[in-house]
C-alpha cells in the first residue's frame, strides 16, 4: 500500500472515520458571540490589547479584531499569551517597582538605582495594615500610604514628597483608604488635590477603577449604570458623562497607546460589544461586536 494512503487509513481508524471532512460537508462554524447569557455561562474576556488604530480581545477561546475607524469586528487566530509581568503587588513596593517603603523608610527611583531619593519617618505605631507607596510616570511626585490597625485606634496617613524638591509636602491623616498620585496632582479622601495639597474637586464617581490617560492629566472612570466619565486630575473638573446605554456592563477599559481613544468592552447583550472613545471629543464615535451565534446555538466554552 503507497505510504500516503496507509497513513490515511491509520488516522481514520484512530479518529473514527467521521472526523475527516468529505466533499459536500457542512463546514464549521465561524465564531460567534453568546447573546445575551444571563445564567453565568457568558465567557471570560481576556487579553484585551489596544494599538492606536484597532483592539484585540478574546471572549473564551474565541478572539477578535476591531477596526477603530470602522468598528468591523473580525475574528483572529488565538492570542498568544504576553510573558507574565513582575509582580505588582509585593509587600511595600510600588506596582511599576519603582518605590519601596519600610516601617522607617520610603524610596523612590524615577529611572533606576542611580535616580533614587530615600526619606525617613517615625510613627507611633507600626503600619499593621500595610505599606503602600506609589510614584507618578514623570517621578515627580511620589507617597506612601502607612496603614494602621483601625481596630487598635491606629489611623492612616499618607505622606506625600516633591520628588523634584526633595521634600515632604505634607503628613495627612487619611478619612479613606484610597490615594493615588498623578502627572500633577494627588487624590486622598475621594478628592483630587493639588502637588500643594490644595483640594481640586472631588472624585466624580467613588471608584478605585481609575485608568489614566497617556499623556494627559486626565483619568476615566465607569459608574454602575453603564456610563463613562473622564475627569482632569489637575483641574478636578469632571468632563460630561459618556452614557453606553441602558444595562450596559462595563467589562475592560483599555486605551490606545497614543491616548486619542478609550475601548470601552462590554457584556451585555452581546458579549465582547465594544464601545469606541474619542477622547478629545469625549463621545463614541463607533461601537461594534462580534456576530451573534445563530438562533438556538451558543458558544459557552
Amino acid at each position: 500500500m503507497h505510504l500516503l494512503a496507509r497513513l490515511s487509513m491509520i488516522a481514520l481508524v484512530m479518529l473514527g472515520g467521521a472526523a475527516l471532512a468529505k466533499p459536500g460537508d457542512t463546514p464549521a462554524p465561524s465564531p460567534c458571540a453568546n447573546p445575551g447569557v444571563r445564567d453565568g455561562a457568558r465567557r471570560t474576556l481576556h487579553d484585551a490589547t489596544a494599538t492606536n488604530t484597532a483592539l484585540t480581545f478574546c471572549t473564551g477561546e474565541d478572539c477578535w479584531s476591531l477596526d477603530a475607524a470602522t468598528a468591523a469586528v473580525t475574528a483572529i487566530p488565538a492570542v498568544k499569551a504576553p510573558a507574565a509581568p513582575a509582580a505588582g503587588d509585593s509587600p511595600g513596593k510600588s506596582a511599576d517597582g519603582r518605590a519601596s517603603a519600610t516601617a522607617t523608610e520610603v524610596a523612590f527611583c524615577p529611572t533606576g538605582p542611580a535616580s533614587c531619593k530615600k526619606f525617613t519617618y517615625k510613627l507611633e505605631f507600626q503600619p499593621q495594615n500595610g505599606l503602600y507607596p506609589m510614584i507618578n510616570a514623570p517621578g515627580t511626585l511620589g507617597g506612601v500610604v502607612y496603614a494602621g490597625l483601625s481596630e487598635d485606634g491606629e489611623p492612616s496617613y499618607l505622606l506625600a514628597y516633591d520628588l523634584v524638591a526633595g521634600k515632604l509636602i505634607k503628613q495627612v491623616k487619611l478619612k479613606a483608604s484610597q490615594a493615588a498620585v498623578f502627572r500633577n496632582a494627588f487624590l486622598f479622601d475621594n478628592a483630587f488635590y493639588s502637588a500643594k495639597l490644595k483640594k481640586l474637586g472631588k472624585l466624580a464617581v467613588a471608584t478605585t477603577d481609575l485608568d489614566p490617560i497617556t499623556g494627559t492629566d486626565l483619568v476615566a472612570m465607569s459608574d454602575d449604570t453603564g456610563g463613562v466619565i473622564v475627569q482632569d486630575t489637575a483641574t478636578g473638573k469632571a468632563h460630561a458623562r459618556i452614557k453606553l446605554g441602558k444595562g450596559i456592563g462595563i467589562d475592560q477599559k483599555v486605551l490606545s497607546p497614543d491616548g486619542t481613544r478609550l475601548y470601552v468592552i462590554t457584556q451585555a447583550a452581546t458579549e465582547g460589544e465594544v464601545f469606541v472613545i474619542d477622547v478629545a471629543k469625549n463621545k463614541v464615535v463607533a461601537h461594534g461586536a462580534p456576530a451573534k451565534c445563530a438562533a438556538g446555538t451558543a458558544r459557552v466554552h
